[in-house]
């Protein structure tokens, strides 16, 4: 994983899931030989707090997927779609000289079809969305909430794909230090899950969801660098999401766990379901004009 330092936040970063996978075991060898690294709270910490017996264990859910995660979502996706499936993320317009609203740019520099109307979206017109998961898993969000939060994240993926659209999916923490330089405000790490137009593995991105991607599989790959004991003795203080300024163009941060949870937005899928939406379709189509 590469860590580079910009003048007011770092970024650590996997090229893909090899990438992390092989940190991670690197993490496990110097381990067995030995080198504890600054901390070692995901080789030692209980299945109470990180969901499984070891690292080890998490690595095997990690690298081959999760089965029960999976048949969580499953299950709901198919209820979801048997209640009615998912509002629209596929808004796309006709431009005309007369329609239901109008593109106030268009209009003002004379274009006479400056009137939108909705049409069909095309599905033989296929692009790339990027959606970063908030991987800040805590505490008082249960693990059925999380669930239900990946429930309702996967099934309007299901809905983007439908649409004719590929998804690439990634993992991303942000965290502030304890420690570290003067100046140094945020740390940003993202694992890419999934690569745009290939098929997604739900039994290994459900793994996503589960509290060891955070409290063993991130912990083991921050571990193994010194320079990163700047989080501090707990890691760093988790955040909701990465700070706009800090956001990779093109990419779609939904709100997480924590922010639908605080919301009241976590009792149901359904609730889950249409908060999501709404974020994801506000940044999404945030360039089409949209009717007051």
């Amino acid at each position: 994983m590469r860590l580079i330092k910009h003048e007011k936040h770092w970024t650590y970063n996997a090229d893909n899931m090899a990438d992390i996978i092989g940190t991670v075991r690197q993490r496990i060898a110097d381990y067995a030989d030995g080198k504890n690294g600054w901390n070692s709270s995901s080789m030692t910490g209980g299945a109470r707090f990180t969901g499984t017996e070891s690292l080890d264990h998490a690595m095997d859910l990690f690298d081959n997927g999760w089965t029960e995660g999976a048949r969580q979502i499953l299950k709901g996706q198919a209820d979801v779609a048997a209640n009615g499936g998912l509002p629209d993320l596929t808004p796309s317009f006709d431009w005309d000289i007369g329609g239901e609203f109008p593109d106030v740019g268009a209009f003002c520099a004379g274009v006479p079809e400056h009137m939108a109307n909705p049409a069909p979206f095309n599905n033989s017109v296929t692009s790339v969305i990027r959606i970063a998961i908030p991987g800040s898993v805590p505490a008082d969000v249960s693990a059925d909430e999380i669930m239900r939060y990946g429930v309702a994240l996967m099934s309007i993926i299901d809905g983007i794909q439908e649409s004719g659209r590929s998804v690439a999916l990634s993992w991303d923490l942000t965290c502030i230090p304890r420690d570290g330089p003067r100046g140094l405000e945020q740390i940003h790490t993202n694992i890419p899950l999934t690569t745009p137009g290939a098929p997604i593995d739900v039994s290994r991105l459900a793994f996503a969801f589960h509290p060891s991607m955070l409290r063993r599989i991130w912990f083991a790959a921050v571990e193994i660098n010194p320079e990163l004991s700047v989080l501090g003795g707990s890691y760093g203080g988790a955040q909701d999401a990465r700070d706009k300024k800090h956001r990779e163009p093109g990419t779609i941060y939904p709100p997480g766990p924590w922010a639908l949870d605080r919301a009241n937005k976590l009792v149901s899928i359904s609730q889950a379901v249409e908060a999501l939406t709404d974020a994801i379709n506000r940044e999404l189509f945030a360039d089409q004009p949209r009717a007051n």
